[in-house]
């Protein structure tokens, strides 16, 4: 049996996607936490998200994003938990110092496999920046999002 050249391409595709735990994913994604402006004192702040879903959310990947004021010196710290048992979804840690500054975006990506959110577990940012070498008090950001399937 010989396949005609896009069914053959058709087929190699669905056999790649199958073989990297992707076919039939649907995956969904969205923020879910975001801290908003807030003061580099040294202040540990916490943002809860909660799967209101009604079902298991099958976590693929997770990013984190941080910013920082302009010409904002500071220490700066953000981490996602898997509020049910503390497992680490993603971590940034950032000494920003100056301007132009390196990517402000950090990536977990879980594929093939992925991370359980039950419904009503939540996920919670820890955010911490600290202001180094005097100035004026910069402001940090953080945004955390999810890639997620609905099935394993």
């Amino acid at each position: 049996m010989t396949l005609e050249r896009p069914k053959l391409r058709w087929l190699l595709l669905v056999l790649a996607a199958t073989a990297l735990g992707l076919a039939g994913a649907n995956l969904r994604g969205r923020a879910v936490l975001n801290t908003g402006a807030f003061d580099c004192d040294g202040t540990l702040r916490a943002t809860r998200w909660t799967n209101e879903e009604g079902k298991s959310l099958f976590v693929r990947k997770a990013t984190l994003w941080a910013g920082m004021s302009y010409n904002g010196k500071a220490d700066y710290d953000g981490a996602v938990y898997r509020e049910s048992d503390g497992s680490l979804v993603v971590h940034f840690a950032w000494d920003h110092y100056g301007n132009p500054s390196e990517p402000h975006t950090i990536t977990q990506d879980f594929s093939p496999d992925w991370m359980e959110l039950a419904p009503g577990d939540s996920l919670v940012l820890h955010s911490w920046c600290r202001r180094v070498n005097g100035g004026r008090t910069p402001q940090g950001h953080h945004v955390g999002s999810i890639w997620w399937s609905e099935t394993p």
